[in-house]
């Protein structure tokens, strides 16, 4: 019997020994895959920052145009105002006021950041500066953008990948964006 229970102390510490060693394999599986994910959402994160860059100044534009828009009313609500309810359109004065003071202090922080990310891309090479202008100014699909360059589609994506690290890089070290 003392035999019997050995053997069965014995495989029961192997099956605890064996979950817990496949428990530490999972975890660092887990890490590992945490790690991949979080380097996803980053790249991810870039790219995002990237299509920013390349459409700061088409918004910056729609922003002045509303700018334009709201002075016009402003400028239409001040010759009311003249006629009527003055503190009524005092309101509506102040309003627009506020709303162009947003609108301008948007467009100065779409432009710094346009201003860091113009710094950060500068330090690429000209092959890597096209396509990213190629990509998120002019938004052509990698198909085109390989057709202009002369290059494969695999190789604009592994340019492009080598991009977003060089710039996560730089990121890290300047704290850019």
């Amino acid at each position: 019997m003392d035999n019997a229970q050995d053997s069965d102390w014995g495989r029961r510490e192997e099956r605890e020994r064996g979950s817990s060693m496949n428990q530490m394999v999972q975890q660092g599986e887990i890490a590992e895959s945490l790690g991949h994910k979080t380097a996803k959402a980053e790249r991810e994160r870039m790219k995002h920052l990237l299509l920013e860059w390349g459409g700061s100044l088409d918004i910056c534009e729609r922003k002045q145009e509303e700018i334009r828009k709201m002075m016009q009313m402003q400028e239409t609500c001040a010759v009311l105002s003249k006629q009527g309810k003055h503190a009524e359109f005092q309101r509506i004065l102040m309003r627009y006021e506020d709303g162009i003071f947003c609108l301008q202090k948007e467009i100065q922080q779409i432009l710094e950041m346009k201003k860091q990310m113009d710094e950060a891309i500068a330090v690429l090479t000209q092959e890597e500066q096209e396509l990213l202008f190629l990509r998120y100014q002019k938004g052509y699909g990698y198909d085109h953008i390989a057709w202009k360059l002369h290059m494969g589609r695999s190789t604009c994506f592994r340019i492009h990948d080598k991009i977003l690290q060089k710039l996560l890089d730089l990121e890290q070290r300047k704290n850019f964006c």
